[in-house]
Parts: C-alpha cells; sequence; structure tokens
C-alpha cells in the first residue's frame, strides 16, 4: 500500500502583543473563576457534611472536600508560576449550583414532612441523606 503524503501545514501567523496579552488576560480570568468556585466549595461542603443524616453521603462530601482543598492548593500554584496573586473572581455558575442545591433539599424536606407519617419520616429522610440543610449558599 503506497503512504499518501501530508499537504504540508500552512504557515501559522504569528500572534500580536496584543493578542497575547488578551488570550493572558481570559487564562488569569478562568483562573480567578475556577479559584472562586474551588473556594466556595471548601465552605458549602462541610455544611452539606452536617446536613447529612447518611454517612456514606456524608463521607463522599468528606471526600469531595479534601479534593477540592488540593485544587485549591494547585490553582495557588497556578497563580504563582505566573506570577499574579490568587485572586477569586465571583463565579455565578456556581454560586447558582449551590442555590439550586440548597433548594432542592428544602424541596425534599417539605415533601418528607408533609407526607410524614409519625416516627417513619425520620427513617425516610435520613435513609435520602437529608436533613433540614443549613443555607450552603451562604459565606
Amino acid at each position: 500500500m503506497q503512504k499518501t503524503k501530508k499537504a504540508p501545514a500552512a504557515p501559522r501567523k504569528k500572534m500580536t502583543s496584543q493578542q497575547k496579552e488578551d488570550l493572558s488576560k481570559v487564562f488569569e480570568d478562568g483562573l480567578k473563576d475556577m479559584y472562586w468556585a474551588e473556594k466556595y466549595l471548601v465552605k458549602a461542603l462541610p455544611k452539606m457534611v452536617k446536613a447529612s443524616e447518611d454517612e456514606e453521603l456524608a463521607g463522599a462530601f468528606e471526600d469531595h472536600l479534601a479534593q477540592t482543598e488540593e485544587h485549591v492548593d494547585k490553582l495557588e500554584q497556578v497563580f504563582e508560576l505566573i506570577g499574579k496573586k490568587a485572586v477569586a473572581k465571583k463565579c455565578d455558575a456556581m454560586e447558582g449550583l449551590g442555590k439550586e442545591a440548597e433548594s432542592v433539599a428544602e424541596r425534599i424536606r417539605i415533601s418528607i414532612e408533609a407526607t410524614a407519617i409519625p416516627g417513619i419520616s425520620d427513617g425516610v429522610t435520613a435513609s435520602l441523606g437529608v436533613s433540614t440543610m443549613p443555607e450552603i449558599a451562604a459565606n
């Protein structure tokens, strides 16, 4: 079988200093968003552990917390490598996820209470790993 020759790649255009600066800014802004999101989780996950009545769920949140703390450390290392101070920029997406999680937990709690049979609702709540969840979105 005969090999076909690849066409030569088109020469790359050199980036202007403005393009390099813009790309660097986009990268730094992304780091700031990620840093805020990870730090937000470091605050929210212990509250979720505390609200969990199921040991397995609480353990999963604790594992996630340990991983998230590592992410914060790694992001701080990246900031250091690029010679910038580690600064968080609010990530609206992560804040929205936190509020949504709080809302879902509250709806589950209300639903369980509304259909509660004395002595059973606590067991159902525990099996779902849900309790009256404190606000996880609060800083």
